[in-house]
């Protein structure tokens, strides 16, 4: 009988010229990337970046076949820049092979802090007359939302151990409401009584979580000509501040 075929590396007690069936392993996939995270790690037979993993070794007769490779982990969400934009999801986990195990899910990325609203706008002066009222401030905006934390990737078919899922992002803090306006002043009036100040705008009502915006000062009165000067304008009450 003619020999067979030399293959490398025999386990001990196979000689050369046996013949010899291999059992494929089954490769671990890798890990997705996360959108707009970065590419997963690599797992154990796999490539780099999160690609998918490479197949196991043959197995040799009468020997335990190769194990599959674990599955890459997901990258993590990109944190919102932009003021109230929301944190990118992480990517999911890569599935493992049939004795693999799973990849770990991307953490969600932070949402943006919400921007501050707009101071209110200073109260008018009219002649004779009381001061105008000040403006009162813009609510701030909501903070973004905080990214979902990837799915953990699923365990071989055969023994292996699921992927943790990712974390997910912090909410961005809401932005402060702006302050109210300042009252106008009030002017002289004809009888020589100064007029009161205009009230201070209210402050405008906080983001999600931001902090409510002072109260406009009131406008304060000019000298009577021959009367005793007029109240000053109450200040404006400051803003709520928003739900956390």
């Amino acid at each position: 009988m003619a020999a067979g075929p030399t293959i490398a590396a025999l386990p001990a007690g196979l000689a050369d010229g046996a013949v010899v069936l291999g059992i494929a392993g089954f490769g671990g996939a890798g890990g997705n990337g996360g959108n707009p995270g970065n590419g997963g790690a690599a797992g154990i037979g796999g490539l780099a970046g999160g690609a998918s993993g490479t197949d196991g070794a043959n197995g040799k007769v009468g020997f335990t076949p190769a194990s599959g490779g674990n599955g890459g982990d997901g990258g993590d969400g990109a944190h919102g820049v932009t003021a109230g934009v929301s944190g990118g999801a992480g990517g999911a986990g890569g599935n493992g092979g049939s004795v693999g195990n799973g990849g770990a899910g991307g953490a969600g990325g932070d949402g943006a802090a919400g921007a501050a609203g707009a101071d209110g706008a200073g109260g008018t002066v009219t002649p004779f007359t009381t001061g105008g009222a000040g403006g009162n401030g813009a609510a701030g905006q909501a903070g973004g939302h905080g990214g979902a934390g990837g799915a953990g990737g699923a365990g071989g078919s055969k023994s292996g151990n699921g992927g943790a899922g990712g974390i997910g992002g912090d909410g961005g803090d809401g932005g402060d409401g702006g302050d109210g306006g300042n009252g106008g002043h009030g002017n002289t009036g004809k009888a020589g009584i100064g007029n009161n100040g205009g009230s201070g705008g209210h402050g405008g009502a906080g983001g999600a979580g931001g902090n409510g915006g002072a109260g406009g000062a009131g406008g304060a009165s000019t000298n009577g000509i021959v009367g005793a000067d007029a109240n000053g304008g109450n200040a404006g009450n400051g803003g709520a501040g928003g739900v956390g």
